[in-house]
């Protein structure tokens, strides 16, 4: 999904480049859990690529939610900056299959919904 991987891009060039200064190798944090009743930036961008596709894609394709998150890489050495922080943003998809929901054995569903994970890391270069 393109929306994700913009995202990524998108984190990558806008959050600080020193967000790890300080910090040991694996350190990081989440930045933000975004679903659609409380979005963010990244959730938002996603979401508009989701529709954008409706086209290639089924109606019954919804955005659960979008984990933004960074850690730190440490390498030993004599580098220009020692941590180098990684942003991940991570998308969860929920998706139905065509007559899912109609298709009923013994009150329950046949086609069980899938949920799948879409995520995208990249460097965080900064401004």
């Amino acid at each position: 999904m393109a929306g994700v991987r913009d995202a990524t891009r998108y984190a990558a060039r806008t959050l600080d480049q020193d967000i790890c200064v300080g910090e040991s190798n694996g350190g990081g944090g989440v930045i933000n859990i975004a679903r659609a009743n409380s979005p963010d930036v990244y959730y938002t961008m996603v979401e508009r690529s989701l529709l954008n596709e409706v086209d290639v894609l089924p109606t019954n394709v919804r955005l659960r939610r979008v984990i933004s998150s960074y850690r730190c890489v440490v390498e030993p050495g004599n580098y220009r900056q020692i941590e180098v922080p990684i942003v991940r943003i991570q998308a969860r998809l929920e998706i139905i299959l065509p007559l899912g929901e109609v298709l009923e054995l013994n009150n329950g569903p046949v086609l069980d919904r899938i949920l799948t994970d879409l995520d995208e890391e990249s460097r965080i270069f900064g401004l």
